[in-house]
């Protein structure tokens, strides 16, 4: 059921052209029905337009159902995703993308959805890439809620969180992340801002190799408080996110500033590396001024390189500007390089 829209008017001349064709076809001994239970109460005139549906309304899917087993892939994957959207009743503890409302924005196109997504759905991957040909939309979305996923689970709280996308209320445990990110945010943001200062306060310490790395650590802690204090106020207000009022400019100094903030695992690696030669191989104060320059230059030009490099790919995606990871995009050259090759490689380096 799940297929290509046949060519010209759909009056093919052979019934794998023609979907309707039921000339040779018999009753299934377990059919599949396009409403629990056997119901039959849908809109048998609504008309479907979705990618991959061979049918023009919901009467022809009843119809061609009887014909199928209900064990079918064609059922499971086909009649029964559409039951919702043809006027099926709701079968109790489903989930709903706006919790018992019409998705305001049915059309709307989901950009961050591939189909690595519908793997929690049981689609196969065929019939997934049917169905993305043209975007996962808001209504489809909630369509294979109320059919696969259970209310409560793990996988409706995941697509919900961001249903105000689709003209949804925003969820409440949304609005909690969001503040929850930027009260710890602000505190990182006093308690940097405090280490600058009585660092700057004092000559002394301000001329140590140490206290230099401790304020270096401190400035690029700024910048990722600073993203989690601002983070929806910079994404793009066409996503209508909760408390969105940017634009794809924003987004991409959001990503741009929170790439450069990691600049600070880069010095803690370095700070790390300082008490090495401080304790195993007896540095003192004359010898790190010697390299000081070196590697301060060093470790803001692979900072700033790699903040700079990103910028193509810096995209709103869930819940803040930066560089999309699968399902949420095809490819994981770009967040691997620029993000798990260089964080891990000072995390593994800290560590040892």
């Amino acid at each position: 059921i799940i297929d290509d829209k046949p060519d010209g008017d759909g009056d093919g001349d052979t019934p794998s052209e023609n979907p309707m064709d039921l000339s040779n076809a018999t009753v299934a001994e377990n059919p599949c029905t396009l409403c629990p239970n056997g119901e039959q109460t849908i809109d048998r005139d609504k008309t479907i337009d979705i990618p991959g549906v061979p049918f023009d309304t919901c009467g022809q899917v009843a119809e061609v159902a009887q014909f199928l087993e209900e064990d079918a892939t064609e059922c499971i994957e086909g009649v029964n995703l559409l039951s919702s959207f043809c006027g099926c009743e709701k079968v109790s503890n489903t989930c709903q993308l706006c919790d018992g409302q019409e998705v305001p924005l049915p059309d709307k196109i989901l950009k961050w959805f591939t189909g690595g997504l519908l793997d929690n759905y049981g689609i196969s991957e065929e019939s997934q890439q049917v169905f993305l040909a043209e975007g996962m939309s808001c209504g489809l979305m909630d369509t294979f809620l109320i059919s696969s996923v259970e209310d409560g689970s793990e996988a409706c709280f995941a697509n919900q969180l961001r249903r105000d996308y689709c003209g949804c209320d925003t969820h409440p445990k949304y609005k909690t992340i969001v503040w929850v990110a930027r009260v710890s945010g602000f505190l990182s943001l006093v308690s940097s801002i405090s280490i600058i200062q009585s660092i700057l306060r004092d000559a002394k310490l301000r001329g140590l190799f140490y206290h230099q790395l401790v304020l270096a650590i401190s400035c690029f802690d700024i910048l990722s408080s600073l993203v989690y204090v601002m983070r929806p106020l910079f994404l793009p207000t066409s996503d209508v996110t909760y408390q969105a009022h940017g634009n794809d400019l924003t987004c991409t100094a959001q990503g741009f500033a929170l790439q450069l903030g990691y600049g600070s695992v880069f010095f803690n690696l370095v700070l790390a590396i300082y008490f090495y030669l401080i304790i195993a191989r007896r540095w003192r104060e004359d010898d790190f001024r010697r390299v000081r320059h070196l590697v301060f230059g060093t470790v803001l030009f692979v900072g700033i390189s790699l903040a700079c490099g990103g910028i193509p790919f810096y995209e709103a995606n869930l819940f803040i500007c930066y560089i999309h990871a699968p399902p949420f995009t095809t490819s994981w050259i770009p967040i691997t390089f620029f993000f798990f090759i260089p964080i891990c490689s000072a995390i593994i380096g800290i560590t040892i």
